[in-house]
């Protein structure tokens, strides 16, 4: 497990990456996980949620920031998420990007 933060317009939710690359939602109450994403293939260090809308960004060791986003629904649940950008950095800049992915 690596950097933890709370998700969801309530924090209804705990996001966590971890070192087999995969980006972990929590329910914050039950502490299920309700949803298991699969980020950077590398090391996933840091993730964080935008307050509002159901729009997570995933960091790792290889330089990559995933923006994830989910279809139909505000909630960390249910397998409408996905990769909606990947940008590249180095050396302090952005070096590309991909939309939807």
């Amino acid at each position: 497990m690596k950097d933890v933060a709370f998700f969801g317009q309530q924090d209804e939710y705990v996001v966590s990456g971890s070192d087999g690359g995969n980006i972990f939602i929590w329910d914050a109450r039950s502490v299920e996980i309700v949803n298991i994403l699969a980020g950077d293939s590398g090391i996933v260090n840091v993730v964080a949620g935008h307050p509002r809308v159901p729009i997570l960004a995933a960091a790792g060791a290889r330089h990559l920031v995933d923006i994830f986003g989910v279809e139909g629904g505000s909630t960390g649940e249910g397998d409408g998420w996905r990769i909606l950008m990947r940008f590249w950095l180095g050396a302090g800049r952005l070096l590309g990007s991909v939309v939807g992915t």
